[in-house]
């Protein structure tokens, strides 16, 4: 069964990942981890070199390795490792973890039009120098970049570390003249020198949008159903595609008459959590369904535990884009069980379906 992870981003080096197979039944039996090797394949099977898996240790349940990448695409790629248990005879398994990889872009920061002095930082307790004692060191150098060229639109400010030493906070100030412009993107570039050889490099992603839609619609009223922005974060998520040729195709609404793998996204009934005394605004959380329709039993219930397993552990403060409006999905929690449905009415396709409630919240338009 896949297990989520988060993405990768060029320029994250050496960042630690883990399975943790505390969950297995070998584990629950007694056995342990006498040996582990880890690998990245495509998701076709084919052994890949654009990640570059080190640092193998066994810690009681839990495996830990070091990833770093090499000429970095995006792409999906897969993460096999193979662990050998204790026993006679010995017994040898297999986990996966599908990975999405990106460029660069470690943090997406917002900035309304009219903030002023907004306070960001980068974290690095992720690094593996990091979690083996290393801190940052000086004053951090903090820059902003517009299509690679040193941006002047900006006023950065105020970097200094937290009391650990392993974060990089700053102030950003649109500059009055000559600032941006509501949907400008800008690269913010941190350089940190740390007490050991390594100098950190972190990006991240900045964006100056609008308080407000022009109709002055308040900012957190969705322009898209529920159904839509979940198929857009799915796709995000390399868990379907919006391909017509693509493996596993998503849509929302109305289930497609072919291929026979789909994904379809439904709204269905959410949670009323009540309304604000003052302004009158209701707070609610919005009911998804997800239904998987496969040819055989065995892919269908297979990509519905996949979607499940990421929406569980790999979901929160998502942001995706839909029709150039950004959303923010706080979390995803599942109401229930994953459910088979049986076959598809006059077919042989297997149905399962997936039922929870989101947080959705939009930034910007």
């Amino acid at each position: 069964m896949f297990r989520a992870r988060r993405y990768f981003n060029s320029g994250e080096q050496l960042i630690r990942w883990s399975f943790d197979l505390s969950g297995t039944h070998q584990v629950l039996a007694g056995k342990t981890i006498t040996a582990a090797s880890v690998a990245v394949y495509t998701v076709a099977g084919v052994a890949s070199g654009l990640l570059v898996p080190s640092g193998v240790s066994i810690s009681g349940p839990v495996v830990s390795y070091y990833l770093s990448d090499s000429a970095l695409t995006e792409e999906k790629l897969e993460v096999r490792g193979t662990f050998t248990f204790s026993g006679s005879p010995a017994e040898i398994i297999t986990e996966r973890q599908t990975l999405r990889c990106r460029k660069r872009i470690c943090d997406r920061f917002y900035y309304h039009v009219g903030d002023q002095d907004r306070r960001f930082e980068f974290d690095f307790r992720d690094r593996r120098e990091v979690q083996d004692g290393a801190v940052i060191t000086g004053t951090p150098l903090v820059r902003a970049y517009e299509d690679g060229v040193l941006s002047t639109k900006w006023t950065i400010s105020g970097i200094a570390l937290d009391s650990s030493a392993q974060r990089v906070q700053f102030v950003i100030d649109d500059n009055a003249v000559g600032g941006p412009e509501v949907g400008d993107l800008f690269e913010i570039r941190c350089d940190a020198e740390s007490d050991g050889p390594e100098t950190f490099v972190q990006f991240g992603q900045l964006k100056y949008i609008a308080t407000a839609s022009p109709d002055d619609t308040p900012r957190g009223l969705l322009f898209h159903t529920p159904a839509e922005i979940f198929k857009t974060l799915l796709v995000d998520l390399g868990l379907g595609t919006d391909s017509a040729n693509g493996q596993w195709r998503v849509a929302f609404s109305n289930e497609l008459d072919a291929p026979d793998d789909v994904i379809t996204v439904y709204d269905t009934l959410g949670y009323k959590d009540g309304r604000m005394q003052y302004s009158g605004e209701t707070d609610e959380h919005p009911g998804i369904q997800i239904r998987v329709r496969g040819a055989t039993h065995a892919s269908a219930r297979s990509k519905i535990l996949e979607i499940a397993s990421v929406l569980d552990e790999g979901v929160s403060d998502e942001v995706v884009e839909v029709d150039e409006v950004g959303y923010q999905v706080g979390h995803f929690s599942r109401t229930g069980n994953v459910l088979s449905l049986g076959r598809d009415q006059n077919s042989n396709r297997r149905l399962f379906t997936l039922n929870g409630i989101a947080s959705l919240t939009r930034l910007y338009s």
